[in-house]
């Protein structure tokens, strides 16, 4: 009875080892991940200087609103196909036509 406590107590130690081992890796991706969309920024405000030296006109892009906007278009489109689709019947199957009576099936 006491072998298996402490087994189950290690089995118990060891997937919270492993669990916390897990969360410190994802920690460090997302750490790696933020440092890399910094980079990025900092890359993208270089370059937008850049282009306003050399006199051309640099568009805010604000990538919310494009998000959005292409969310809102997706949901339309999947609304028009779910309502074509509850307009046309579904066509049926031969394996569904089991149960109608033919000459060669008799309805038992």
């Amino acid at each position: 009875m006491m072998n298996q406590a402490k087994a189950y107590e290690m089995s118990l130690k060891q997937a919270i080892e492993q669990r916390d081992s897990r969360i410190l890796s994802l920690e460090h991706n997302i750490h790696s991940l933020k440092e890399h969309l910094n980079e990025q920024m900092r890359k993208n405000k270089c370059l937008e200087n850049y282009m306003k030296e050399k006199g051309y006109y640099v568009v805010k892009y604000d990538q919310d609103s494009e998000k959005l906007k292409r969310i809102l278009e997706n949901k339309k489109i999947r609304d028009h196909m779910r309502a074509q689709n509850e307009k046309t019947p579904i066509k049926r199957r031969m394996s569904d036509e089991h149960d109608i009576e033919t000459p060669t099936k008799i309805k038992k």
